[in-house]
């Protein structure tokens, strides 16, 4: 988990990464430091959820120590399911995805922001 951790730090604007990991805590140390880090840094942050709902992701960010009602309230953080992001109505299109993170980066253009740190869990796409 800590060479994730390390890689995660170094990725910059347009970077992407990808990691596979062993247990839910192990996904939420990654995944919470990284859209956290951004936060702190005047960047908003948007976590595609899959695996787990929106509501449980919001629950276990608020015990890691991320402020998310207040958050998302200002719009610096944005939490969805994936089925309202990669696969609407039972159909995945490309153009609607990029427009979806066109108007996020636009979103965080007009308050200012320096970027996004952005997490898409993509589990949806490999069902078990």
């Amino acid at each position: 988990m800590l060479t994730a951790l390390k890689y995660s730090r170094k990725l910059s604007a347009f970077d992407h990464g990808i990691f596979f990991y062993h247990t839910i805590e192990e996904k939420r140390q990654v995944l919470f430091n990284f859209l956290k880090e951004g936060l702190d840094n005047q960047k908003g942050a948007v976590y595609v959820a899959g695996e787990e709902s929106p509501r449980t992701i919001r629950k276990a960010m608020l015990n890691f120590g991320i402020d998310v009602k207040n958050l998302e309230r200002e719009g610096l953080l944005t939490i969805v399911n994936y089925d309202k992001w990669y696969i609407v109505n039972g159909k995945v299109e490309i153009p609607k995805i990029v427009g979806l993170w066109e108007k996020a980066c636009d979103k965080a253009e007009e308050k200012g922001l320096r970027g996004l740190h952005v997490c898409g869990e993509m589990d949806c796409f490999f069902p078990a």
